[in-house]
């Protein structure tokens, strides 16, 4: 499947990963043609996450642009308000130490047909560092605004459960925009994926599912 520059079709190899994230925190600047996401793309974790949690507080019903509420919040990370899914998502970050399972707090709770962890999605995202929001990947920013889409098997694990669900998490519904805390163990671990991610990272990352397959 061929996908747009910012999603860096590595496919799983770590060997690849290392060559091929999208751009590098302190420069904001795109990288290399390629397919995956840094902090995107990996190992399927379609058996899910031990000890992942949810988090409350979704506007429940179809996404409406320019919704006005208080966002839903996790691990310190939440959107701010008015809520517009037209829009890149503006995020505050207060880190409340370092994560160690997957968290999740749904922003809109999407009412259409729910992902699996072997889905091809189209959605549009936002990729930030958890301990200090710095952007590092986004549709938004690297791909001209346009969703894109991937498949759930060529995704790191927190981003295959984070969408597609696991035993403790539930899938994102198509329609909603979702908050997902991906501690390293479930992203890029220790090898990172520089430049753009670096080694042991925690990551966030800011979805919105608009359609699957």
């Amino acid at each position: 499947m061929r996908v747009p520059p910012v999603i860096l079709t590595c496919l799983f190899a770590v060997a690849v990963l290392t060559g091929c994230a999208s751009a590098a925190k302190t420069s904001g600047a795109s990288a290399a043609p390629s397919s995956a996401p840094a902090g995107v793309t990996g190992t399927s974790g379609a058996t899910g996450a031990t000890g992942a949690t949810a988090a409350g507080g979704a506007l429940a019903g179809p996404p409406v642009p320019g919704v006005t509420a208080a966002a839903a919040a996790v691990a310190g990370v939440s959107e701010k308000a008015p809520i517009d899914l037209a829009t890149k998502p503006v995020m505050t970050v207060s880190p409340t130490g370092t994560p160690t399972t997957l968290q999740i707090a749904d922003i809109v709770t999407g009412s259409g047909p729910a992902a699996t962890p072997t889905s091809t999605v189209t959605v549009q995202y936002l990729g930030l560092n958890y301990a200090d929001g710095s952007e590092f990947n986004s549709t938004w920013r690297d791909n001209g605004g346009k969703p894109t889409p991937f498949s759930l098997t060529q995704v790191v694990p927190g981003f295959t459960q984070g969408i597609g669900g696991s035993a403790t998490v539930p899938p994102m519904k198509v329609g909603g925009r979702r908050i997902i805390i991906v501690p390293s163990a479930l992203g890029y671990g220790a090898q990172g994926s520089p430049p753009a991610v670096a080694a042991n990272e925690n990551l966030i990352f800011v979805v919105d599912l608009l359609s699957i397959s």
